[in-house]
Order: structure tokens, then C-alpha cells, then sequence
């Protein structure tokens, strides 16, 4: 069973699959977190992301499922705010369970600040463990 404490902070997920968003949503749900979502530019209005992005605690991007600049402007925004930001290399229920995990913030450890790929964690902790 997925076991995180999310806080009842707010997750916004920019992009993604359609067909799963009320799977990212029960997820964030059962972690103690609310889901917002911006479909990353396919009928959400590009304009509307800023605002949606400066109402989240931390954010999740797949960037197999998102527009180019939607992307960008995520990243950007994400880097210049220090807001934590998990860049997914695909639109999977698993990465973005894997995300979530990132973003849960461990006792041992401080919840990363602004963006970073999910990739490059992963081989961060591959080196740390060798």
C-alpha cells in the first residue's frame, strides 16, 4: 500500500493523461493532499497556469504529456519561486507515484526546492549508494 503524508498540501499536476487524472487525484487523496490540475496547454489557457502554479505547495510535470511551453514556463517558474517541482520524464500512474514520494518531504531530509527530474534523483542515489 502506498503509505505518504502529503500534509493536506496542495499538488498541482501540469500535463499529464487525461484518462488517469482521477487515478493522480484518488492518489493525493489517500496521501492526505489535494489535486489541481492544468493540462498543460491542450484546452487550459496558458494564461491561467501562472495563477494555478502560484496557488500550489509543490508541483508535478510529465513531460511526455504537456506542451513545450508549458513545460518551460513551469520550470521557470518553479526555479525562480523555490517551489518544489518534480519533472517526470512519463505520464505513468508509477512516476507519478514516484513523485509523490520525492515530494513527501522524509524526516531525515528536506523537501527539494524548485525543479529537479526524477531521473537525476535516481542517479543521485545510485552514486550515494555505491
Amino acid at each position: 500500500m502506498f503509505d505518504l503524508d502529503l500534509a493536506g498540501r496542495r499538488i498541482l499536476c501540469v500535463g499529464g493523461r487525461s484518462d488517469l487524472a482521477p487515478r493522480y487525484r484518488d492518489l493525493v487523496q489517500r496521501c492526505n493532499g489535494e489535486l489541481v490540475r492544468h493540462d498543460g496547454g491542450l484546452e487550459d489557457s496558458q494564461q491561467r497556469l501562472e495563477a494555478v502554479l502560484a496557488s500550489a505547495d509543490a508541483v508535478i510535470c510529465p513531460a511526455d504529456a504537456v506542451s513545450h511551453n508549458a513545460y518551460s514556463r513551469t520550470k521557470r517558474f518553479c526555479k525562480r519561486m523555490g517551489k518544489p517541482c518534480v519533472l517526470v520524464p512519463r505520464s505513468s500512474l508509477g512516476a507519478f507515484a514516484q513523485a509523490l514520494t520525492a515530494l513527501a518531504d522524509p524526516p531525515d531530509q528536506q523537501a527539494p526546492q524548485g525543479p529537479f527530474s526524477l531521473d537525476n534523483e535516481r542517479m543521485l542515489r545510485a552514486r550515494q549508494a555505491a
